[in-house]
């Protein structure tokens, strides 16, 4: 199976999909508050539910399909649990590497891959030896995985009846899974479906008590308390594979994206207009300042950095943060950059509009006729020459400052 493309055949069902997507349906099944995107990852558009999911893959025929790649063998069709609201099977697959994706409705035509993607990549599978293999697949943030190459780690606690648990302390109730569909080490879910009070939870590994982890990311340690302080808060559990440790924080549901104010610190001749102060450019510095609804907005990730050397031209500052709650903000700004020919041009207007003697600007304004290093420095030696006679001390430093600069753009 491609990891992108669709056979032409699929075209139209394709463009249905995207537009469906774009348009945002969601999954009326939900969990009540469950966010439909992971913790501090990019918010996930919801297809309808789909009426098959189908771990298609490399080791289908191992299995007892007729082939691989089949997204229409239901051998290998998951088992949606509605008590998880997840799709789940368990195969025995023999020693090797194998790859996968999730195929929905018995077609290509949806199928998503590594890190969740919408058609992404082939998801690696390595069986060192036969052995049992559990997939999940998540519709609400299309993650696929499985409890190889994933640490399955669930939040049992005092609160997952009001997530629709049958009970607390429930380690296989998938409705306080954590995911990590980026692959990074970091698990996390969010909900703004606990009430208000004080709660207690840990990290189970493996929908089960063998392997638990209370304060501090101790095996078996204590529980974790944390408190809800009003209805309607965002709760986010988040886990760190490599430490263990499960941290819980809550606060206000924040679904506005933060905006970024970007401002210029290097002297400009115009909005966003800079200029060159040797031939390669001139450094630009700048700031870059996040706002946010709610506490917590970082600072902004931006490139080219402030007090690089932008070239002569055009250059864009695009500058990207995410808030506590996984809102993206972005902003960009173009900076002009402008060459000897346009300073020239500038000097020899400001020349024009000093009001000096006719003879005396005509002669300054043939010394500028070129961008020639000659003609800057004559233009620059007549201009001292009048300093505090008939060029004010004051403008004439001003022009020979000027003059001086284009000079070196130019490299004289």
């Amino acid at each position: 199976m491609p990891t992108t493309s669709l056979p032409p055949s699929r075209g139209i069902r394709a463009v249905a999909l995207s537009l469906l997507l774009a348009a945002g349906c969601h999954d009326p099944t939900s969990a009540p508050g469950r966010l439909d995107r992971p913790a501090g990852r990019p918010s996930t558009m919801l297809t309808p539910n789909p009426t098959s999911v189908t771990v298609a893959g490399s080791f289908q025929s191992e299995l007892g399909c007729a082939g691989d790649w089949d997204p229409a063998c239901a051998v290998t069709h998951l088992t949606y649990d509605a008590g998880d609201d997840v799709w789940q099977g368990t195969w025995t697959l023999p020693a090797g590497s194998w790859e996968y994706k999730a195929a929905l409705n018995g077609a290509w035509d949806e199928n998503y891959g590594l890190h969740a993607q919408l058609g992404g990549a082939n998801i690696p599978l390595a069986v060192a030896t036969a052995r049992s293999v559990k997939f999940y697949y998540d519709h609400k943030s299309h993650w696929i995985t499985d409890d190889v190459g994933s640490v399955i780690v669930s939040a049992p606690g005092s609160f997952q009846h009001t997530l629709g648990c049958a009970g607390d302390w429930d380690p296989g109730c998938l409705r306080s899974w954590l995911q990590d569909p980026d692959g990074d080490g970091t698990y996390d879910f969010s909900t703004s479906a606990i009430p208000a009070g004080s709660y207690e939870t840990k990290a189970a590994i493996g929908e089960a008590w063998d392997e638990n982890y209370g304060q501090g990311g101790v095996r078996d340690g204590a529980n974790i308390p944390f408190t809800v302080h009003a209805n309607g808060d965002l709760v986010t559990f988040r886990y760190v594979s490599s430490t263990h440790v499960l941290t819980v924080t809550s606060g206000p549901t924040d679904h506005v994206a933060p905006t970024i104010d970007i401002a210029l610190t290097t002297p400009t001749v115009a909005p966003n207009v800079v200029n060159a102060t040797g031939p390669s450019g001139a450094v630009v510095t700048y700031t870059a300042v996040a706002h946010d609804d709610q506490p917590g907005v970082g600072t902004p990730s931006c490139t080219p950095a402030s007090g690089t050397t932008f070239a002569i031209g055009v250059t864009t500052i695009a500058c990207t943060v995410t808030d506590a709650a996984g809102n993206g903000g972005s902003q960009q700004r173009a900076v002009t950059v402008i060459g000897a020919t346009t300073q020239l041009a500038n000097l020899q207007a400001a020349v024009g509009a000093l009001g000096l003697d006719g003879g005396l600007t005509t002669a300054l304004a043939a010394k500028l006729a070129s961008t020639s290093c000659g003609s800057l420095k004559a233009f620059a030696n007549q201009v001292r020459a009048q300093r505090g006679k008939a060029i004010a001390a004051a403008t004439a430093d001003r022009l020979l400052a000027e003059a001086a600069r284009i000079e070196a753009v130019l490299g004289c």
